[in-house]
């Protein structure tokens, strides 16, 4: 169990390890989400939901005009695709566009499309034919992250204190995804031998909160509700309008709170973040310091001189030195400890189990 308040900031590199794509992999995705169909008169864009939504898009708009506004989206469409393989990432894509609702539309159907295309075949959906049998869990998922979590968030808590599972955890995910959502629920089910019912009670009460949106609420969530890698009845376009956009995140308030839950954290996890700018922009706290007194990273991907970059990206989010066994006593109570790991989330939820585990 976590014993002091934990903060897990979830990037695209933890989803990868249950087969969600990465940052780069979204942006393909998107691009070919958006791929135009040629010669035929009656339909934009090669895949039908896209064109569906899209089609919905612009009559909602115009139900006159829409013809020549559809020949506009096809228009900028292709003009997106080609853009973005220049972009650090589709949120930093959107937010140099803010504004451009033809863009926006654009960018969040794709994206949209794409989570869905994703969730459905995610480790947590497909199976491993081969271990169906013997186990109810595939081999990429029992080889992620999820796992030794979902062992540090049970470890020592019994069945009558099931209710009080996320008391010292909470998590920021950057992921449009609801993956993780959907494990907890079985893991929990699984493990502690209850209704999913009260599963998804005690997880509704955890603190999640996703900075860009999602694609739609799991059933149980009360939104608008889209089955785990969605099926023929959704409605892509209304789906779409549940991802927010770096600006709107900032507008709706939602920033303020994010940077409320970093600066009450003690322990931070970074767990396949991409530490762009942008992303630390809508964490960092500027009115007064901190309450983070370790914080664990992975840099996987990163060179060794990004990696020391990283570190004085997280001094000014958690807005506290870099402990050392030079400071008085008095200044180490106001620093941090930085435990880097090199590898994946899998490494460091094994590499760190006791850290993680033990008091401050």
């Amino acid at each position: 169990m976590f014993r002091r308040g934990t903060l897990f900031i979830i990037g695209a590199g933890a989803s990868c390890e249950i087969g969600l794509p990465s940052g780069d992999g979204l942006r393909d995705h998107i691009i070919e989400a958006l791929a135009p169909e040629r010669g035929n008169a009656t339909q934009a864009f090669k895949n039908q939901a896209v064109n569906d939504a899209i089609v919905e898009a612009v009559q909602s708009v115009d139900r006159n005009g829409w013809e020549n506004e559809m020949r506009a989206y096809r228009a900028m469409a292709e003009r997106v695709r080609k853009a973005l393989p220049l972009a650090q990432s589709i949120d930093n894509y959107l937010d140099a566009h803010r504004g451009n609702t033809i863009i926006e539309t654009l960018g969040k159907i794709g994206i949209a499309s794409s989570i869905l295309s994703a969730e459905a075949n995610s480790a947590l959906v497909k199976k491993d034919s081969k271990r169906i049998q013997s186990s109810p869990w595939s081999d990429k998922l029992l080889s992620s992250w999820y796992i030794p979590f979902i062992q540090l968030l049970n470890a020592g808590r019994p069945l009558d204190e099931i209710d009080n599972l996320f008391d010292n955890v909470s998590f920021v995910i950057f992921n449009y995804d609801r993956c993780f959502e959907a494990f907890l629920v079985e893991a929990i089910t699984a493990y502690y031998q209850i209704g999913v019912a009260r599963a998804k009670a005690i997880i509704g009460n955890a603190t999640i909160i996703h900075p860009y949106g999602k694609v739609g609420d799991l059933p149980w969530q009360g939104g608008l509700s889209v089955p785990l890698g969605g099926d023929n009845n959704i409605n892509l376009l209304e789906v779409s309008r549940e991802i927010r956009t770096f600006t709107e995140t900032v507008d709706s308030g939602l920033a303020a709170r994010i940077k409320d839950v970093v600066a009450a954290a003690e322990t931070i996890v970074f767990m396949g973040f991409g530490f762009l700018e942008q992303n630390m922009q809508l964490m960092r706290h500027h009115s007064g310091n901190g309450s983070a007194r370790r914080v664990f990273a992975t840099t996987a991907g990163i060179s060794d001189s990004d990696a020391e970059v990283v570190k004085q990206k997280i001094v000014q989010m958690v807005n506290r030195p870099i402990y050392s066994s030079q400071m008085s006593d008095w200044q180490q109570s106001g620093a941090f400890k930085p435990f880097v790991e090199r590898k994946y989330c899998t490494d460091l939820m094994r590499n760190n189990w006791v850290r993680l585990t033990q008091e401050l």
